[in-house]
This record gives C-alpha cells, structure tokens and sequence, in this order.
C-alpha cells in the first residue's frame, strides 16, 4: 500500500506537537522542571516571609502560619503561571525549528509505502525504514492516523489517502500489525 502526499509547515508543526504530547521522557522533563520550579517559589515564598516576619519582631508561632498561606499562594501561582509559559517557550521555540527545516526541503513530497515487513517513508531522496516489530500502537484521532514505533511517531492525515476506503484498509492493516 502506498501514500503519497504533500507536507505543509502546519502538518510538520502538528506532528511535533503530538510527538511532544505523547513522549513520556518529554513530559518527564516537564513535569520536573515544573514541580521544581514551584517547589522553589514555595520555599522563596515561606523564608521570604518567616526572616521578614522575624526581623520585625513578631514571634516564630504566629509568623509560621502566615508564611505558610504564603507559600501555598506562591507556589499555586508559579505552578499555573509558569506551566503555562512553558509550553508556550517551547511551541515557539519548535515552530522556529520546523520552519528552519522546512526551508530547507527541497520537496514537500513525502510516500509512505507498507509492506509485509516494514513501512517506508521517503523524502528528498532519504529513506527511513520501520519494522513493524517496533510499532507499539495506532491511534485513530479523527483527523489523522497516529503511529507510534518506538523511536518515532508517523502522523498519516485523512486528507493523505484517496479514498475513506483506502483509510480503512491502511488502518486495519496496521493494527493487525501491532497484534
């Protein structure tokens, strides 16, 4: 079975948004960045407060309290805050990467080719090979075909096939791959 298609800046874009949402060491990192980034304002927050509340004079018991509120509300605001310009720092700093790269694409004409023992994908005279023994799972979302092989996600979008029919022939073979 063979696809042949035409890739946009927005196709690529996407695929690098799903492979950032489905890679569990890419959440991995974001999730600890975050978590210590808020760990850290929590803790800025309550000695901020607790040496502040000391240099004035007021006792330890009734300075602890409040600098917990306050470590509590720092922390929960860093955690929504930054999380937020996290992921927005790196749709922004990926969208500069793929549009480097796809200026440098001589062709946007991608094929993908499976057969009995692997899937192809060629572009610009390179050729990336994976055996289906790699391929972990497939994912209808609607809008496209999500192939996840261990080491790479391979996006096939609805508009990529000729037919409703060869969609659903491509799909019921792949998953009868994953089995």
């Amino acid at each position: 079975m063979r696809i042949q298609k035409e890739t946009s800046l927005e196709d690529m874009l996407d695929t690098y948004r799903r492979t950032y949402a489905n890679s569990r060491s890419i959440q991995a990192i974001r999730s600890r960045q975050i978590w210590t980034s808020t760990a850290a304002a929590a803790a800025a927050g309550f000695a901020t407060w607790t040496i502040q509340a000391l240099r004035n004079g007021d006792p330890l018991v009734s300075a602890l309290p409040i600098a917990l509120v306050v470590a509590t509300v720092a922390s929960v605001s860093v955690f929504f805050v930054y999380r937020w310009w996290y992921d927005r720092a790196v749709a922004r700093h990926a969208k500069r990467i793929v549009a480097e790269q796809f200026e440098k694409l001589k062709s946007r004409h991608f094929e993908i080719e499976a057969g009995p023992e692997s899937i192809r994908v060629r572009q610009d005279g390179m050729e990336v090979t994976h055996g289906w023994a790699d391929l972990e799972k497939v994912t209808d979302t609607g809008d496209a075909l999500e192939l996840s092989f261990r080491t790479a996600l391979l996006v096939v979008r609805r508009k990529d096939f000729a037919s409703e029919n060869d969609r659903t022939e491509f799909l019921e073979f792949t998953k009868a791959k994953t089995s």
